[in-house]
Parts: C-alpha cells; structure tokens; sequence
C-alpha cells in the first residue's frame, strides 16, 4: 500500500488532511480518498492554528503563532501522530516563552531512521 498525500489546506481553527491512497490487490486496484479534520483540543479564532505545517510519514507537526495563554501570542506548536485509528495530539510550548514571541510560527518534521 502506498499513501501519497494529495492536498493540505487550512480551514477556520482547524486543519483539513486529504490522504489519496491506491491498493493494488492482484488485477484489481482500488483508489480510495480520506479526509481528516484536525484541531487543537484548546484552539481559539484567532490561534493562527495551521500557519505553518509540516508532514512527515505518520506524523504532523502544525503551528500557532499566535496562541496565547499566559503571555500575548507567546506561541505554541503541535504534534500529531496517527497510531492506526486516530490522531494523538502532544503540545508543545517554550520553557521561556514571553509576549510576542510567535512560537510556531515555523515548523518541520523530520523521520528518524
């Protein structure tokens, strides 16, 4: 089976996760689509949820710029990963977050081998 990941886009405070696969099976093939919606379990309007995206086999790594707890828009990003029925979320913050300092903002993922 292979995945391919067929179209990402942002959606108002969430994230929408289109995964196109194909099965071959002997002769027969089947092409089916997938659609996920994923949204931070403490996401606001204005959050910036999904800003900056990155993808990386089972995993998902989205930013918030501008999510803000305890300091204005200090920041935040979060993990996802499937673990082959649903989408476990991990957030992460700076241990020395402070105003304005729009953690998130750029994200990446990388597979370790």
């Amino acid at each position: 089976m292979s995945i391919h990941k067929k179209a990402l886009s942002t959606i108002t405070a969430g994230l929408a996760i289109a995964i196109s696969t194909s099965v071959s099976l002997g002769q027969t093939r089947a092409d089916f689509f997938a659609e996920t919606k994923i949204s931070a379990s403490d996401d606001e309007a204005w959050d910036m949820f999904g800003g900056a995206v990155a993808i990386s086999e089972d995993t998902i790594v989205v930013g918030a710029k501008q999510h803000t707890v305890n300091y204005e828009y200090e920041g935040c990003a979060y993990i996802y990963r499937f673990d082959g029925t649903s989408w476990l979320e991990t957030k992460l913050i700076a241990i020395d977050r402070n105003d304005y300092d729009y953690f998130g903002n750029s994200v990446a993922s990388v597979e370790i081998l």
